[in-house]
C-alpha cells in the first residue's frame, strides 16, 4: 500500500511539475508571438510613415509645378493682352513715347502720346 501511495504521490508531483513546465513554455511562446507581432507592427508603422512622407513630398512638388504652370500661363496671357492693347493704342508704325507725335481723341481734341 505504501508503494501505491508513493506511486500516486510521484504521479501527482509529476503532473504538477509537467503542468508548471507546460504553463511556462506556453507563456514563453505567447511572449515570443507578442514580441514578434509588436516588431511587425513597428515595421508596418515605419513603412506607413515613409509612404506618407513620400506622398506629402509628391503633393508638394505637384503643387509647385501647378503654381509655376499657372504663373507662366498668366504671364503669357498678360504679355499677349499688353501687345493687343499696344496695337490698338499705337497703330501701324507709331511707337509709344515718340516726341512730337500726337493722337486725336474723341471730339477732335488732340492728346499727346505717353
Amino acid at each position: 500500500m505504501q508503494e501505491l501511495l508513493k506511486l500516486l504521490l510521484a504521479l501527482g508531483a509529476g503532473a504538477i511539475l509537467g503542468a508548471g513546465i507546460g504553463f511556462w513554455v506556453r507563456k514563453r511562446l505567447a511572449e515570443g508571438k507578442v514580441g514578434s507581432a509588436e516588431e511587425h507592427s513597428r515595421k508596418i508603422l515605419v513603412e506607413a510613415e515613409k509612404q506618407a512622407e513620400n506622398i506629402r513630398k509628391e503633393a508638394q512638388l505637384q503643387s509647385k509645378e501647378d503654381l509655376y504652370r499657372a504663373k507662366a500661363d498668366f504671364e503669357r496671357e498678360t504679355r499677349n493682352k499688353r501687345q493687343d492693347l499696344q496695337k490698338i493704342a499705337y497703330p501701324a508704325g507709331e511707337e509709344p513715347g515718340e516726341p512730337g507725335k500726337s493722337r486725336e481723341g474723341h471730339g477732335g481734341e488732340i492728346y499727346p502720346c505717353h
